[in-house]
């Protein structure tokens, strides 16, 4: 392959959604392209064995069940467009689907702090 047709690869992209700075129109924005509430699909879901029992969380004192915050694919698209549009208002959803998951690095701030979010599964 010449250097020419050398394709480069995008450098990773850091997305910050800070949900303190969410407007009722971004809200009302998600759950038209996505069909879903925004806060019910960031909700903390406990984590389970393979037999169905909680997890333990071992960094809690009290062993509370562990939980994560799981965004399927279609829910992180409407993320990421949300996040990205703050800059470019003109920014189409088909333009954050052909954006590489592996150039993406998402950051959820909120009044807690921020949280990691797990990426889409297979399937999902």
């Amino acid at each position: 392959m010449t250097a020419a047709k050398k394709a480069i690869a995008p450098a990773k992209r850091k997305i910050r959604l800070d949900m303190d700075s969410l407007t009722l129109g971004d809200l009302e924005a998600f759950e038209e392209v996505v069909g879903g509430d925004l806060m019910a699909a960031l909700a903390p879901q406990i984590v389970r064995d393979e037999n169905g029992r909680p997890v333990p969380d071992f960094k809690d004192p009290k062993h509370r069940p562990l939980k994560e915050v799981k965004v399927s694919a279609k829910n992180m698209t409407g993320l990421v467009w949300i996040a990205l549009r703050k800059d470019d208002p003109d920014l189409t959803l088909a333009q954050v689907k052909a954006i590489p998951l592996n150039n993406l690095d998402f950051d959820l701030a909120g009044a807690e702090g921020p949280d990691p979010i797990e990426p889409p599964s297979a399937g999902e």
